[in-house]
């Protein structure tokens, strides 16, 4: 599955938002940072194990559903 089929499905079912929560080093391309939690998630594993990590949460805004016509791209 490629990262554009969800936003695609999304669209067609006329999804307004999607609303997502990550760690703060990950990349979601599509998505704009809404705001962050700090001291949220302990990594178990790898280079980070044992510390606390803040997540971010993010959103992608549909370009076409719920858009004022004039203001649509």
């Amino acid at each position: 599955m490629t990262r554009n089929r969800p936003m695609a499905a999304a669209d067609r079912l006329a999804v307004e938002r999607i609303h997502a929560q990550g760690i703060e080093d990950r990349e979601a391309t599509g998505f704009r940072v809404v705001g962050r939690r700090e001291r949220i998630a302990k990594s178990g594993a790898g280079p980070h194990a044992g510390r606390w990590r803040d997540t971010i949460l993010i959103e992608r805004r549909s370009r076409t559903v719920g858009v004022d016509p004039e203001d649509a791209p």
